[in-house]
């Protein structure tokens, strides 16, 4: 019987050490966010103490995301920072990560651009018929995009607004104010080429 107790006592020990290192987590980002807070009049949203916090603002007049969701791959727990930023465009278009996209759709592909950015990630451009498109990637704002925007998996690009998503394995650092800031300001340059 003392052995079950223990055995009982261990494992909510690790399920109550989990859920403490899972709310130090994205209290940390949490943090960060508050500072976003201020830079793009926005809110924070957390429904409970180990939830992922919701960032809803605005960037030049047009509404913003920030939310988070995690995934498990190969062995490792990988969050993404969904950003969604509601600004129009006349080109409709994904740019995505070739090994984010392998890993996630391994089917054939068609009617694409592949591109390789400045450390030789290769980026694959759809629909690569569209003159938009071929017009698009000439641009100084699309090279910072694959360049510059750390852990990118994809950009979708569309009327109703760029829904971009962020893989990371270390979401306390990519969520931190200045690479937030960062990246908003990327994407805020790519809208404006759209």
């Amino acid at each position: 019987m003392i052995y079950i107790l223990a055995a009982v006592a261990a494992v909510l020990a690790v399920w109550g050490l989990l859920i403490y290192i899972r709310k130090t987590m994205w209290d940390a980002v949490h943090r960060s966010l508050l500072d976003l807070e201020d830079a793009y009049e926005g809110t924070v949203v957390r429904r409970s103490f180990a939830a992922r916090p919701v960032f809803s603002g605005r960037i030049n007049n047009r509404a913003l995301t920030v939310n988070f969701s995690t995934e498990k791959q190969s062995g490792r727990r990988l969050t993404y920072i969904d950003i969604s930023l509601d600004q129009g465009s006349k080109v409709s278009c994904t740019i995505s990560n070739k090994d984010w996209l392998d890993s996630q759709n391994p089917d054939k592909i068609e009617d694409f651009i592949s591109i390789e950015n400045k450390d030789g990630h290769e980026f694959i451009v759809r629909p690569a018929s569209q003159k938009a498109v071929k017009n698009m990637i000439k641009q100084e704002a699309f090279q910072e995009v694959i360049n510059d925007l750390q852990g990118l998996a994809y950009i979708f690009t569309g009327r109703s607004g760029i829904i971009c998503e962020l893989v990371t394995e270390d979401v306390v650092k990519a969520a931190a104010f200045e690479n937030m800031e960062k990246n908003l300001q990327i994407l805020q340059r790519f809208s404006g080429v759209l």
